[in-house]
């Protein structure tokens, strides 16, 4: 249908040239994805071991709660990266300043979505997750500060990704990652699901942190490069 639309054949070359132009990013954000895509689902899985089922199925209907704002924030990492890229031709100092800017606005979305949810009568969360509300009602606080420390996140990886950064992006993520996994059981071995919540929420923010950290170092080596002698 595309080539119909568009009156045109793909170029097969292409993608090659793609490749080799790339060959060096490649390795680095592949492992990135692996880390990206093993994380969550490990994180749940040793959640699940130590506190139980019910545990993570509580923590997983407060989390899912928060989706449509994942849907948002996705939508703004990728059409922000672009635009990030051309921050970084024009005025390589704006691009922290800029990064913050969508981190923070992100973040302070996800603490407002957190509070309409703490707000909401009791009857709308039962309308919404059945039974499982009366427990899961009682991790929305800490699940929401996990989602605004990964909202904040999102500033850090667009900057990284704008400066093609991707042994700091790796760092960033696999930092981020460890710290959610550890946080993560550690407070389920303390106090079960609401634990294991506020262990999430002190794990995104240690990667929140990570990312911040990485992407000034990025912007310092992008820096040292165009201007040596600075």
């Amino acid at each position: 249908f595309g080539i119909v639309q568009a009156r045109t054949l793909p170029d097969i070359t292409r993608p090659m040239h793609w490749w080799r132009l790339h060959r060096d990013l490649i390795p680095k954000l592949s492992a990135e994805a692996v880390v990206l895509s093993g994380a969550q689902p490990l994180t749940l899985f040793a959640v699940g071991g130590v506190a139980g089922i019910a545990a993570v199925g509580t923590l997983r209907a407060a989390q899912v709660l928060m989706n449509a704002l994942n849907i948002v924030t996705q939508g703004i990492r990728l059409s922000a990266v672009p635009a990030a890229t051309r921050v970084v031709r024009r005025s390589p100092g704006a691009l922290v300043r800029v990064c913050f800017v969508i981190g923070a606005g992100l973040a302070l979305v996800s603490l407002g979505w957190t509070a309409v949810l703490i707000l909401m009568p009791y009857s709308w969360g039962q309308e919404l997750l059945g039974d499982t509300w009366a427990s899961a009602r009682e991790l929305i606080l800490p699940v929401g500060l996990a989602t605004a420390a990964g909202s904040f996140q999102v500033g850090g990886h667009i900057g990284l990704r704008a400066l093609a950064a991707a042994r700091q992006s790796l760092v960033a993520r696999s930092v981020g990652s460890i710290a959610v996994l550890v946080c993560g059981v550690l407070g389920a071995v303390v106090a079960d699901a609401p634990g294991a919540a506020w262990g999430l929420a002190l794990g995104a923010g240690i990667g929140a942190l990570a990312w911040w950290r990485q992407l000034i170092a990025g912007r310092r080596h992008h820096d040292s490069i165009i201007d040596p002698q600075g």
